[in-house]
């Protein structure tokens, strides 16, 4: 069967598959937009890690959720796969991993994912979803979401789309409403080796508030971030931290009133540039032709949609300017810092300077209005 076979019966049901990071699921939603194009009275579900739902938060191309716990018994994943036996009629992924594989077999006859770039690794996958395409080397992320979509029949432009929420964190409203310009910082990546340096931050910081910026950080939650936020920001006077309760969706409606975003190779980051916000973003070992933000695409901006280069001091896509450390004949490694571990440090972020942010801050605070909007915090959409 193949997707011509749907003819005039388009699919009824649809099963995306996202079982990595929140970032891959955030880009992963590119799909769900082409699906929802294509056949606008189609089901759409996911499948989910558990505690990811907030990145799909009313999403209006998304219906339905399902969710699998991290590391979870074999036994609970054989039995996801009888509870979802053949209960839609397309299914896809952008994941070459095998058990995206199996839930796609079992979920529905029609599957389109990704297939390993070492053919030998995914023999069967191709036998199973004939359907499916090749990685590819350096290729991004939404390059593969969007062949994946052209597979499965889907034709036309498609987007990020972002979380979207109900109740705006408080504060932020307030800061819309009394016309207070600010900027948004997620200074928390998952990983050591993706961390700026504290005294750098601490530069970055003293330079937005003699801007006249109210400086907001996001995330921070858990007890290793607070601790991290703590450490890496204590000293500093006037700034704002989200509170606890504060979750993707009502993350997406802050960035969206803010000047501007700055943050390293984060999720958060990669929200912000769908936002539609502009989006400084400070790369280090991390690949920017695979894993540079997806920015949101403006019209009479071509360089938009173009991918990243290997490495450039500061690269301009859209609303995202992406800043590296060139120096270093090193940069990109796509390794886990120069240790090789992820509690690593990275040299190429340890020497990226300050001067080298607030240089491209200010280039996009000058191109901007003045200040923000009550409505620019009201909508991300």
């Amino acid at each position: 069967m193949s997707c011509s076979d749907f003819g005039a019966a388009p699919p009824r049901r649809v099963l995306i598959v996202s079982l990595r990071f929140m970032g891959d699921l955030l880009i992963s939603t590119l799909m769900a937009d082409g699906v929802k194009q294509r056949w606008p009275g189609a089901r759409v579900d996911y499948l989910v890690y558990e505690g990811m739902q907030g990145v799909l938060a009313n999403n209006g191309c998304v219906d339905g959720v399902l969710t699998l716990p991290v590391g979870s018994h074999p036994k609970k994943r054989l039995g996801l796969l009888r509870d979802i036996w053949r209960r839609y009629d397309l299914a896809l992924t952008s994941h070459s991993g095998d058990y995206p594989h199996l839930v796609m077999w079992a979920a529905a006859p029609v599957r389109v994912g990704a297939l390993p770039m070492r053919r030998k690794h995914g023999w069967w996958k191709k036998r199973t979803a004939p359907l499916s395409v090749q990685e590819r080397e350096h290729a991004p992320i939404s390059d593969l979401c969007a062949r994946i979509a052209a597979q499965a029949g889907i034709a036309g432009p498609v987007r990020v789309r972002p979380p979207q929420a109900v109740t705006p964190w408080a504060a932020g409203e307030a800061l819309c409403a009394a016309g207070q310009p600010y900027v948004v910082m997620n200074p928390c990546p998952r990983w050591p080796y993706k961390r700026w340096p504290r005294a750098a931050w601490h530069t970055l910081v003293r330079a937005l508030q003699a801007r006249g910026l109210q400086v907001v950080l996001s995330g921070g939650h858990s007890a290793p971030e607070k601790a991290y936020v703590a450490e890496t920001f204590g000293g500093l006077d006037g700034i704002l931290v989200t509170d606890a309760g504060v979750g993707f969706a009502e993350s997406a409606t802050l960035i969206g009133g803010a000047r501007l975003f700055i943050g390293p190779d984060t999720f958060t980051t990669h929200l912000a540039a769908s936002c539609g916000v502009p989006t400084v973003t400070l790369f280090g070992p991390t690949d920017p032709r695979i894993w540079g933000p997806i920015s949101r695409v403006v019209a009479g901006e071509p360089q938009a949609t173009q991918p990243f280069d290997a490495v450039g001091a500061v690269q301009r896509r859209g609303n995202v300017w992406l800043l590296q450390n060139e120096s270093l004949p090193c940069v990109p490694c796509q390794l886990e810092g120069c240790e090789r571990h992820q509690q690593s440090a990275s040299r190429c972020l340890d020497e990226l300077p300050p001067e080298q942010v607030i240089a491209v801050v200010d280039a996009v605070l000058a191109a901007q209005p003045a200040a923000g909007s009550a409505a620019a915090c009201a909508t991300t959409a």
